[in-house]
This record gives C-alpha cells, structure tokens and sequence, in this order.
C-alpha cells in the first residue's frame, strides 16, 4: 500500500499556483501504448549522500536500481538498462518536478539532474536547485531540503521516459519484444509479450527495460522499487525468479489520452485506480463498452416505455370495439323487429295525432309509427324500442 504523508510537501507544492504540465518542446508527448512508463526508485549510496542546503543541492541521488522489477510495471531493470539510461544522460542536464503532471510543465521545474553516473547496480545523479524556485517558492525548497534530511526514507524520485522491451538470452543476445493484449471475449482480456520469451532466456516472466529517451526524474512521496531516497530495500538478485506482471498509468498519460472527451478523465482514472494492470488501450474499450451498456439500457427501457403504452392503447381499442359491436347488434335486433312489425301490420302508417286523414289509428299501426320514430343509438332509445316491441307482442297475442 503506498504510503502518504502526514502534510504532503508534494501536495504543497502541487498547489503552487500552477497545474502540473508536460514540456512542449523537449519534453514531448509520451505515446499511448504501454512502453511509455514511469516507475519510482531510489537506492542506497556507495559513499554517504550530500545534502547541502546552502548550495541548494542533493548529491547521489539513486534514479534507477538494476536486478529488480520494476513494481507495478511487469518489467525487469537488469545491469544493462542502467548503462542504457547513462548512454542518454552522461553530460546531460536533465529536469526535475514535483510529482508527476500532465500538459505544460514549463516554468515549474524546482531544478535539475546532472552528474549521472552508474555506480554498481545504481543509476545516480545530483539534484541541483534553480535559484529562482529558490527565492520565489522558499518555504517548499526548505521543506524539499528539510525532508531529505531529516525523512530520506519518505519520498524518493520517479524517473519519466520511453523505453523498449528485450529478451537477454543465455548468451547475452538480445530479443526486441513489445507488451500486447489479447481479447478474451466480454471484459477479459491476457497480457503477453510479443514475441514470447526464448527457451534460453534469463528471465521467461518479464523482458528487460532499454531506454529510449529520458524526460525526467520527478520528486514523488511513494518510491515504487525501492525505500526512500538513498536507502535501498531488498534487492531480488536472483536470475530465474519469475512474478505476475502488471502495469501502472500514470494521470497524465491519462489526460493525455482522453483530453478529447474531458467526461472521460475522470472515469479513466477511476478505471485505473479500482485495476492498476490495465492499458490505455483498455480504458478506453472499458468506457467505450459502459457508454454502449449504457445506451443499450437506455434503448430497452424506451421500447418497454411503448410497449406498456402500446399495450394500454390496444385495451382502449378492444373496449371501444367492444362497444360499437353491441352498438351494431342493438341496432341489427331493432331492425329485426321493425320488419316483424312491418308484417304484422293491418292499418297504414298514421302520419299525425290520428293518424294521415285525422281519423281513429289502428294500435299496432300507431305502435309502428312510434317506433319507426325512435331512430336513436344510445341506451335510452334502445329500451324504448323494447318496450314499445313489448306491446307489439302483446297485441300480436291478443288478436291469436
């Protein structure tokens, strides 16, 4: 578990004023593919460290440990990625932040590496203070100086770079290899190196780091291979011992590669933070297969939304044709028994009170015309029809 200050001085210096952010010109976008790494380690000196505050330097400084792994990375730091890191850096100045940031770093820098050298199985350098972060930020540059002091053991420095993988066969050839992932169908996916390890090679676990260029050496609060800034932990010596490999992004090369879509960031560094060993290549499958879910989810509650309204609609048209199909088979029995009558009738039709010449109407005739006046649908007309058919019946029966 990584360990945390009680008052960060990396956190203060975090809040300068300015986020943290990556050097346009010299230092340049890292790519998004899983050999842009960058791991912490510090290492114990040969010679006592020198920290000097009055010259605003910190000498010996470890940068890199070989014959170990490079935790939280699945890959392994051998004698020859330190000579390859001092091939970059011999003579050079290099830069130095406070944690590791992300766009534009330039006008942050606390100072810079020089003097690298590898010294047995330790890649060293010294730190030297801008005077400028000196004068303007002179609380952190004491607290940075204080600390290493007083707590080496509570910080260390994170180098920044690109690097390429190899196999180190027995005989001291080497085999270029590259970290890939393979597809395991719905959320599964296996890590393997491409190509595999040799039969014959030292390590069958984890390939071998080369550098291929060197951004910087950051200050950081959680060294990752080793314990503190000049003292080294254990050391794992051993030429076949093989671990699970894993790998660790860093925020920036998560903004970096979700600056497109700002909504993404935060749910990629979640996705990092809950799964260290995931790519970006990953995250960025894992966000894409959310927002699918998502949207898939969002689809099947729309077509249950219609389909419960669809099926409410079709009860209101069943109803409805319910209702007209008793309409029509009222109106079919009264047509009915208007023809009976029709037949039963002696007298004509009376067009008034008594009927067309004003003389005594026949009662099944006036009946008739009564009912023939009746021409209404509802439930009213259609009992008054009935009732009317009653007498009808009745004077049917009373003439038999």
């Amino acid at each position: 578990m990584p360990r945390t200050l009680s008052a960060s001085v990396f956190a203060q210096f975090a809040a300068a004023g300015h986020a943290p952010s990556a050097l346009a010109a010299e230092r340049p976008a890292p790519p998004a593919d899983p050999h842009r790494l960058r791991f912490r380690t510090t290492s114990e000196p040969a010679s006592p460290p020198t920290v000097d505050l009055a010259a605003g330097t910190i000498r010996r400084v470890s940068l890199m440990t070989a014959n170990r792994e490079a935790a939280g990375h699945g890959v392994w730091i051998d004698q020859q990625s330190l000579t390859s890191f001092q091939k970059l850096l011999e003579g050079r100045r290099f830069k130095s932040y406070v944690s590791h940031g992300w766009g534009d770093q330039t006008l942050d820098e606390p100072g810079y590496w020089h003097a690298s050298v590898v010294d047995g199985a330790h890649l060293r350098a010294d730190f030297v203070a801008l005077d400028a972060w000196r004068k303007h930020s002179a609380d952190k540059f004491d607290t940075l100086f204080e600390l290493a002091e007083k707590l080496p053991g509570e910080f260390g420095v994170s180098l920044s770079f690109r690097m390429a993988l190899a196999w180190v066969r027995a005989d001291g050839t080497e085999i270029p290899t590259r970290i890939r992932y393979r597809d395991l169908g719905g959320w599964d996916y296996e890590k393997f190196f491409d190509p595999a390890a040799p039969a014959d090679a030292v390590r069958t676990d984890m390939p071998s780091v080369r550098a291929v260029e060197v951004y910087s050496a950051d200050f950081v609060d959680t060294p990752a291979a080793n314990d503190g800034l000049f003292r080294a932990g254990p050391v794992d010596v051993s030429a076949s011992g093989n671990s699970p490999a894993t790998t660790m992004l860093t925020t920036k090369q998560i903004h970096e590669r979700f600056s497109a879509n700002p909504a993404h960031v935060a749910r990629a560094i979640a996705l990092s933070v809950a799964n260290d060993k995931l790519s970006l290549d990953e995250i960025a499958l894992a966000i894409a297969r959310e927002d699918e879910t998502a949207e898939r989810d969002s689809l099947k509650l729309s077509v249950k939304k219609l389909t419960e309204e669809a099926t409410t609609f079709k009860g209101q048209l069943d109803a409805k044709d319910a209702e007209i199909k008793q309409l029509k088979a009222d109106l079919e029995k009264s047509k009915a028994d208007f023809a009976e009558l029709k037949k039963l009738g002696t007298g004509h039709v009376p067009t008034g009170e008594h009927g067309a010449e004003g003389g005594s109407t026949d009662p099944v005739a006036a009946l008739r015309a009564e009912l023939a006046a009746v021409t209404g649908t509802d439930e009213a007309s259609a009992k008054k029809r009935g009732d009317i058919n009653a007498k009808l019946r009745a004077l049917k029966n009373k003439k038999k």
